[in-house]
């Protein structure tokens, strides 16, 4: 009897129109959160790769040609360089996303917003129009540290 009515209250609230807006609102979040937890331990895993590719190109750049790999081309050394520099970043990345999350809890969720999204978005803007049209305008000087 008791099961019943718990039962009944359930499925009365799960057909409620506020209970579905709601669950389809925190969808998103829900969503956000599945792939941040699969996401960091493979940024982290890929980064640490990349860093060992990071050392094993290091160790190619000082062998001779003659005594590399056969499937690899010496004259490739950049692009070796360039694509284990992308995937290493990928362990930085995940260090970068844990002490803003740290910044946040701590200056709370207006002075985070500001810090990493005004602030940025408002310096590439400066950054776009260049030195000298900003001080035109009345902004600093191109040699000022802003």
């Amino acid at each position: 009897m008791i099961l019943s009515r718990a039962m009944a209250r359930k499925s009365r609230r799960a057909n409620d129109p506020v209970t579905a807006a709601a669950r389809v609102v925190a969808y998103p979040f829900k969503v956000k959160s599945k792939f941040e937890a699969f996401l960091r331990p493979a940024a982290r895993v890929a980064g640490a790769a990349g860093i060992a590719m990071l050392v094993g190109c290091a160790i190619l750049s000082g062998t001779p040609p003659e005594e590399w790999p056969p499937s690899l081309d010496p004259s490739h050394l950049a692009i070796y360089v360039m694509i284990s520099l992308a995937v290493a970043s990928l362990l930085g990345w995940t260090y970068v996303h844990d002490g803003q999350k740290r910044i946040r809890r701590a200056l709370g969720p207006s002075v985070s917003l500001v810090a990493y999204v005004v602030l940025p978005i408002g310096f590439a803007i400066l950054g776009f129009a260049g030195a000298e049209r900003v001080a035109a305008v009345g902004g600093p000087a191109p040699w000022h540290w802003f």
